[in-house]
């Protein structure tokens, strides 16, 4: 989903869609926004923060990744807007685990870093090298990250900041997907979507 600046959004708000994520380009041109979470003055900027990812847990709780780092979460429902704390570079890739309790912040620096959003804490930090492109989180805090590293692309499995499980022969992964209970994974990987069983 895109919306190009000038174009109207009634016809976008007519449809039923679950938007994951919003994507802020960088030559985006000034432009106003009234949102209950609160007021864009410029596109790419919340807060004075220059954004790199919005992403949104699906009830009402949106994060906000900085390019220094920074991450921010708020509360649609009441219109607050907090600092969770500071990733290790710039957060260009964000997820919610299911419920919204927790917080995956990853980017180019292959740094990745979960967190637990009702406390603001950051609950460990694993540094995979490379970069990487795609997260997913489940409810007991497992975290699937999808990149590539020195030519080679990788998939690893998270368990405590530790990487439990390395998922080998797959390509470039786009998107991940963890079901709730984390014991299977759906991988986009190009132009093909695998369902992994994790659990052999």
């Amino acid at each position: 989903l895109r919306v190009y600046g000038g174009e109207s959004c009634s016809a976008l708000q007519q449809r039923a869609v679950a938007v994951r994520a919003i994507e802020v380009p960088h030559d985006a041109r000034e432009r106003r926004a009234d949102d209950r979470a609160g007021h864009l003055e410029h596109a790419g900027r919340v807060g004075g923060l220059e954004v790199e990812r919005l992403v949104d847990d699906g009830d009402g709780m949106v994060a906000i990744g900085g390019k220094s780092g920074s991450l921010l979460v708020t509360d649609r429902e009441h219109g607050t807007l907090r600092p969770l704390g500071q990733h290790p570079s710039e957060a260009s890739v964000l997820r919610f685990s299911p419920g919204g309790d927790l917080l995956a912040a990853a980017g180019k620096s292959g740094s990745v870093s979960l967190w637990n959003v009702k406390r603001a804490e950051r609950l460990w930090t694993q540094k995979l090298g490379g970069y990487v492109g795609a997260l997913a989180v489940s409810a007991d805090g497992t975290v699937a990250a999808g990149g590539a590293a020195e030519g080679k692309d990788f998939l690893w499995l998270l368990d405590e900041g530790n990487r439990s499980r390395e998922i080998e022969k797959i390509g470039q992964v786009s998107s991940l997907c963890l079901s709730p209970d984390g014991t299977l994974l759906a991988v986009g990987e190009g132009k093909r979507i695998l369902l992994l069983d994790l659990k052999t």
